[in-house]
């Protein structure tokens, strides 16, 4: 009898020992999603809830593109920041938000910022954003692109100049200006369905992020197109 109580009191530690290394274990695995890696690790509860903005594309059921979309933001929109989902994908977390008012659903970290401080796994913080026009640039970029997807792009000292570069080279009648920048790099991803995504920031990498973000979130099969850095 006394043999049995202790079997089961080193049962009972045995199993408070794994519960507890698997509540703080990092779990990871990846799987091909529409050619990127995903990986899952403890979600980050200790965030309080943040304001923040989204800088377009969908917002999802769930955490990650094989969720139902259940709704869309536009560039700018503010929202609020529940939660860290700890699902990483391209380099960014899923996070749960509550965006127009009260509506509560998903969206990807890399298409997003935080306001005051960044977050872990989130895009960049608000303040930092460089995809406004600024007046006092030293340069523009622009982008002008066709039905099928050529595309000009140009770089010039005044907006104006940017544009009609842009148009001059992008060669074909349906040719119309789609995006205008003063951020130091500038990107353009395409999905199969011939739709056209932008992102511009202070490096390459971040710019073409944008733009791939942007686009997994918006089409599939996305394919960055074209980078540069003035």
């Amino acid at each position: 009898m006394k043999h049995g109580v202790l079997k089961a009191a080193a049962i009972a530690v045995l199993c408070l020992f794994i519960n507890q290394t698997l509540a703080t274990e990092k779990t990871t695995y990846k799987h091909n999603d529409n050619g990127f890696n995903a990986s899952v690790e403890a979600p980050n509860t200790s965030n309080k809830i943040q304001t923040g903005r989204s800088l377009g594309g969908k917002i999802r059921k769930g955490p990650g593109i094989q969720h139902m979309q259940i709704g869309s933001s536009f560039f700018d929109n503010p929202i609020k920041i529940i939660a860290n989902t700890g699902i990483l994908f391209n380099g960014y977390n899923w996070f749960e938000i509550i965006y127009a008012g009260n509506i509560k659903g998903y969206q990807w970290g890399g298409i997003m910022c935080s306001d005051n401080t960044k977050i872990n796994g989130i895009f960049q913080k608000c303040a930092q954003r460089e995809n406004s026009l600024n007046p006092s640039a030293s340069a523009y970029m622009a982008f002008a692109i066709a039905h099928d997807g050529t595309f000009g792009h140009a770089v010039a000292k005044t907006k104006k100049q940017a544009e009609s570069l842009a148009m001059q080279y992008c060669r074909s009648s349906s040719c119309k200006i789609k995006h205008v920048t003063t951020a130091k790099c500038h990107a353009y991803a395409m999905a199969n369905n011939n739709s056209q995504w932008f992102g511009a920031s202070n490096t390459k990498m971040a710019a073409s992020n944008f733009a791939m973000g942007y686009c997994m979130n918006g089409g599939n099969a996305c394919r960055l197109e074209y980078s540069q850095c003035h």
